[in-house]
């Protein structure tokens, strides 16, 4: 389901977001393809790290929010500081990067020149704080993970985000099953789903 294709033994297939990240156009400073949470067989597999998604960690259990201190500069260091570091880095690797389009340094001199992009950017750090959003929208997705993750997706939809895949765990119910499927775990879904196809579709969107 993630990747379209059968298991292979001898080559990983990639996930639809690493596709959609090697096809799709990209927008500066937002990557086209995102995670949120822990999302299973989402690797670019034989289309190299390059592709691989942007993965923002949602919190498990009770706090359901995506935090944004863990994108963008620490405190006290300018986007100054980081174009001075960057400039050393290129010195010290371009012996490296003379290998062909596809060898593994150019793969990790384009992922990171993709991260040094956000962090300048800082619209990823932006997109995850839901706080901005009117008290009204964050009561229609909820508190759950589920809910929190659907509204930070639309808001990373908002500045450049392309193939966003929210990670909602906890499916594989070996006992209550049908208890802990009517009283939490569809609850949540059914109300985050809603509420992203409603507020898509109201901002023309959908």
């Amino acid at each position: 389901m993630m990747t379209g294709n059968r298991p292979r033994p001898a080559a990983e297939s990639p996930s639809l977001g690493s596709l959609s990240a090697a096809l799709l156009p990209t927008s500066q400073g937002t990557p086209v393809n995102i995670t949120l949470g822990r999302v299973p067989s989402s690797s670019a597999g034989e289309l190299g790290a390059v592709y691989n998604p942007f993965e923002v960690a949602l919190p498990d259990g009770r706090v359901a929010q995506a935090t944004s201190d863990a994108v963008g500069l620490p405190e006290g260091f300018t986007t100054a500081d980081l174009e001075r570091r960057r400039v050393v880095l290129a010195q010290l690797e371009e012996r490296f990067t003379r290998q062909g389009p596809n060898s593994l340094p150019r793969q990790l001199q384009q992922f990171q020149h993709d991260a040094l992009e956000i962090l300048r950017s800082d619209r990823i750090r932006a997109a995850l704080d839901v706080d901005r959003e009117p008290d009204a929208t964050r009561e229609l997705y909820g508190t759950s993970m589920a809910g929190r993750g659907a509204l930070v997706a639309r808001r990373l939809l908002e500045v450049g985000g392309r193939f966003i895949t929210i990670g909602f765990g906890d499916w594989d119910t070996h006992d209550n099953n049908v208890t802990r499927l009517r009283n939490t775990m569809l609850p949540q879904l059914d109300q985050a789903l809603a509420a992203l196809i409603e507020d898509l579709s109201s901002r023309g969107r959908l």
